[in-house]
């Protein structure tokens, strides 16, 4: 790849007014050159292709809304954002060229389809109709550029099923994705207590969950506990029964305490945010890799999203390798 720089810009505060207006009136920005090839006008050239100074300043403007709102970046922040609009506008410049050389075209019915919306929602601007065509057109550009971007995406990620070895391997290398988590199953009794409430409350609520606890151990049932005392709606009826949880479903000092537990085994008195509770672990399952023949489709389609995303990388290394990039740099110091 062949990068250069270009350092003259003129008319900046005139082009920022110029596309500030235009997103005032609700409208889509320019992203074609309108009919000059004065490198004031010009963001980059890649290759056959111009991305111009109005895409730049429409992504660099929605770059910032998102990302920046609630404060000013740092040098380093601000450089690495701004290095991802111009590695962007880049790749989608490379795309186009790309997707024009495979001779892939337009989805014009999406294409006017786009262009009727836009035309629908300024019709009643009044300031609609003085810019109506030009706008159209340049928008026409827009939109076809995104259809054959899109295009060229689909085709590059469209890979075909794997083969045996090929879906063994990614299977063999990938164990975690198809691994079943541990379950745990635990009963509960919740004794809810008002968080506002005062620490008298909370301490009468701990002394009567103790009680609980102490007939538990001496042998009462705990369905039978915790149909008669839980307030937990969604067990008490079950018997507490809370069903199958994995690994982060109870949080903070619960899980923590019933991960110590064997089947069987109680917890002590729990303090949670809505009161205070007793956890008895029923079972614990423990994780395993399903079989490949389980997990074959499942399997197959997670290869096809890497091997799509890995070939669309490749794409975008190669095209950026062979191209000639002409950079205007002068407009980053504008930017910030």
């Amino acid at each position: 790849m062949k990068l250069t720089y270009i350092k003259s810009v003129q008319g900046w505060n005139a082009l920022i007014l110029f596309v500030g207006m235009f997103f005032c009136m609700g409208l889509q920005a320019a992203t074609e050159p309108s009919g000059t090839e004065d490198e004031a006008d010009i963001f980059a050239r890649v290759g056959e292709e111009v991305v111009t100074k109005n895409e730049y300043l429409v992504a660099y403007q929605a770059g910032v809304r998102d990302k920046f709102y609630h404060g000013k970046p740092s040098n380093a922040e601000f450089e690495k954002f701004r290095k991802g609009i111009e590695n962007k506008l880049i790749e989608g410049a490379l795309l186009v060229q790309e997707a024009k050389k495979r001779k892939l075209k337009p989805d014009s019915d999406m294409v006017e389809q786009k262009l009727a919306m836009l035309d629908s929602k300024n019709s009643a601007n009044p300031k609609w109709q003085n810019v109506r065509d030009r706008i159209l057109v340049q928008a026409r550009a827009k939109y076809e550029k995104e259809s054959l971007r899109s295009k060229l995406e689909s085709q590059v990620r469209d890979v075909p099923e794997p083969t045996e070895k090929q879906l063994k391997e990614f299977y063999s290398s990938n164990s975690k994705e198809f691994t079943a988590p541990d379950q745990i199953r635990v009963s509960l009794i919740m004794l809810k207590v008002d968080p506002g409430s005062d620490k008298e409350t909370w301490r009468k609520a701990g002394e009567f969950a103790t009680g609980l606890l102490e007939q538990l151990k001496k042998g009462a049932d705990f369905a039978d506990m915790a149909k008669r005392y839980s307030d937990d709606r969604g067990s008490a009826e079950q018997g507490g029964d809370m069903g199958y949880l994995h690994g982060g479903m109870l949080g903070g000092l619960a899980e923590h305490a019933v991960m110590k537990l064997k089947p069987g085994e109680l917890t002590d008195v729990v303090t949670f945010m809505e009161g205070v509770g007793i956890l008895k672990l029923t079972e614990h399952q423990i994780g395993k890799v399903n079989k490949l023949e389980d997990v074959a489709t499942r399997a197959a389609n997670l290869w096809r999203e890497d091997e799509g995303e890995r070939r669309y990388k490749a794409l975008i290394k190669q095209l950026r390798a062979d191209a000639e990039i002409h950079i205007n740099k002068s407009l980053f110091s504008k930017n910030k």
